[in-house]
């Protein structure tokens, strides 16, 4: 598979596209709309500072599994989801294009009781200040509640289904979306020791989906890293 840590000299229009037999993808130059190929800034959530180094990226190892995801489980779907840590060519970290390319859950309405999650394992234990997501006004966020841990239980889920993390573990957030918006939300912290970020959202659009979230960010202010700039997850 092509991967999303690229040269720097990447076309800011290149991005990923399924390979003929649709198993796999490929990087591409041409015949994607542009509006899919590279966030918009409005959804990328601003960093607290220049300084700022974002961990929720393919380049630094992160990955991220989902309670649900509308575009099923092949490639497609697969990749949709992996879009929550990419923002596309133009900052490093092409975007995969395949009609409607942003991450949404599937409808959950025949399982009530079941959350809506989102688990960000970073691949290692950073200090983090800020974590946030692109949220958006066709499919928006109802309630949102950001966890992070240490480390994350293998035997053991909530009863709503979804993950429990250990160790140093902390609540970022847990609120109710006053109305529905197209740009970022966020909480900030101290910094805080975390390996795993865990979303938890509900959704007041029930047709056919739920929440549409991305990209994601969860980054601190320790070092000068310009390529924080570009942080995001989704």
């Amino acid at each position: 598979m092509a991967s999303s840590a690229q040269s720097t000299l990447l076309d800011p229009l290149s991005f990923l596209k399924l390979t003929p037999d649709g198993d796999d993808v490929e990087l591409s130059t041409g015949g994607a709309e542009t509006r899919n190929i590279n966030c918009s800034e409005e959804n990328i959530l601003a960093a607290p500072s220049d300084t700022d180094e974002n961990f929720a990226t393919e380049e630094k190892g992160a990955t991220v599994r989902v309670a649900s995801c509308i575009w099923g489980e092949g490639t497609s779907g697969r990749e949709k989801v992996q879009n929550v840590l990419r923002l596309g060519a133009r900052y490093g970290t092409p975007r995969f294009v395949d009609g409607d390319s942003s991450f949404i859950f599937k409808d959950l309405t025949d399982q009530p009781n079941r959350s809506r999650w989102m688990l960000l394992d970073l691949g290692a234990v950073v200090s983090l200040t800020r974590i946030g997501t692109a949220a958006y006004t066709d499919r928006w966020i109802n309630t949102i509640r950001i966890e992070t841990g240490t480390s994350v239980s293998s035997t053991e889920v909530s009863p709503a289904g979804h993950p429990i993390l250990e160790g140093e573990r902390a609540v970022w957030g847990d609120t109710r979306v006053s109305s529905a918006l197209n740009n970022t939300l966020s909480f900030d912290r101290d910094y805080t020791d975390a390996r795993f970020v865990l979303f938890i959202v509900s959704s007041a659009h029930f047709y056919g989906a739920g929440a549409r979230m991305g990209p994601m960010k969860a980054g601190c202010s320790s070092w000068d890293f310009r390529e924080s700039l570009t942080f995001g997850f989704s």
